[in-house]
């Protein structure tokens, strides 16, 4: 059985994926909704959040060839 936390990075990570790869954060939304059932709403626009927020960091990071 997975963690909450196991769960958390699952969602953040697969959200942040889909934002690099250019699908919109409320499309993502609502396919992580589909998929996580038992997460509230109010949560998982918190983790498609902080998802977008380290996507952009991430593209930021690349694009100007600091990314290790």
């Amino acid at each position: 059985m997975k963690s909450e936390k196991d769960i958390t990075n699952e969602i953040i990570d697969e959200a942040m994926s889909q934002i690099i790869s250019g699908v919109n954060t409320s499309s993502v939304l609502c396919i992580l909704l589909s998929q996580y059932q038992n997460v509230s709403l109010s949560k998982m626009k918190s983790l498609v959040n902080i998802a977008n927020e380290d996507a952009m960091n991430y593209k930021n990071e690349m694009e100007n060839g600091s990314y290790e």
